[in-house]
Order: structure tokens, then C-alpha cells, then sequence
């Protein structure tokens, strides 16, 4: 019934609407093996969390994570090219 359905939808909460992802969803997600994204827990390079032993991911955390990813990676190649800069003048 399309009643049930809208009424179900409507109850649901905030948490309820938030992207969970396991290793392997994030991995096909950035394109990397289960084991990239295993090391990067370890090494808590990659926001995550736990239930019980499982890894868990929020999707907007991993979002987050990568744009943050690419503002490192600007601001390391701008002052890669002042570095070289200063040494060819």
C-alpha cells in the first residue's frame, strides 16, 4: 500500500538515513582493494567505526575525508612548485 510505504518513510530518523558502508563498498566506492582500505584503518587514516569486530564506514565522513584529501594534496603541490621555483631564480 503506498500509504504504508509514505508512513514508513516518514518515521524514519536522521540516523536511520545515514549511508553505512562496509570495507568492501568503500573499496568498489575509491576505486582500491579491501586491503587498502584495511591498512588505512589501521594506520586511522580513514575515518571508520565498529560493531563488534565489523567495519563500518559513513558515507559522508568517507566524502568528507577525500575532499580533504584533495586540499592536502593542493596545498603540498603549491609548495612543491615555491620550492622549485625558489631554486631555479
Amino acid at each position: 500500500d503506498g500509504k504504508a510505504d509514505l508512513s514508513a518513510a516518514a518515521s524514519k530518523t536522521n540516523l536511520d538515513m545515514i549511508a553505512e558502508l562496509v570495507a568492501a563498498e568503500v573499496a568498489k566506492y575509491l576505486n582500491c582493494s579491501v586491503s587498502c582500505i584495511r591498512t588505512l584503518v589501521r594506520k586511522k587514516e580513514i575515518p571508520y567505526f565498529r560493531i563488534g569486530n565489523r567495519l563500518n564506514f559513513n558515507k559522508e565522513s568517507i566524502d568528507i575525508w577525500i575532499h580533504n584529501q584533495e586540499i592536502q594534496n593542493l596545498n603540498l603541490e603549491k609548495e612543491e612548485v615555491k620550492n622549485y621555483e625558489s631554486k631555479i631564480y
